[in-house]
């Protein structure tokens, strides 16, 4: 769809000339209609960036819910908050672990690690 969508406005961008490009939008444009065409062009570009950095943050927030990926590294699953990883660690892996579960507010996990034996490191001065 988005190759698509990107043919689209490629060939309506192809379909006016550079001097075309520079003359107001006019009365379709309402309130905007003093600007340029040029100007409706970086403002769609902005939209569209903008509108695929919100879809990307979304993937990204649904992707890392807990339970959603099978496998990865201790710190991924610790990042998501797999209580799974109760079952496979020992205190030693609890210590490092216990970092990386609280920075991500995987606080069932934290008391979790804890109880494994993870021990919570003191902050350096």
């Amino acid at each position: 769809m988005l190759e698509l969508a990107h043919a689209r406005c490629d060939a309506h961008l192809h379909l006016v000339s550079e001097e075309q490009l520079t003359q107001p939008i006019g009365p379709v444009g309402g309130e905007y209609g003093e600007r340029t065409r040029t100007s409706y062009v970086l403002h769609m570009l902005d939209e569209f960036i903008h509108h695929g950095a919100e879809i990307s943050l979304l993937r990204d927030l649904w992707r890392w819910q807990p339970g959603r990926l099978d496998g990865g590294s201790p710190r991924e699953r610790a990042m998501r908050g797999d209580m799974d990883l109760l079952d496979e660690v020992d205190a030693e892996q609890a210590t490092e672990l216990l970092d990386t579960a609280a920075d991500n507010g995987r606080w069932e996990l934290v008391v979790g690690l804890v109880e494994r034996g993870g021990r919570v490191r003191t902050p350096k001065s």
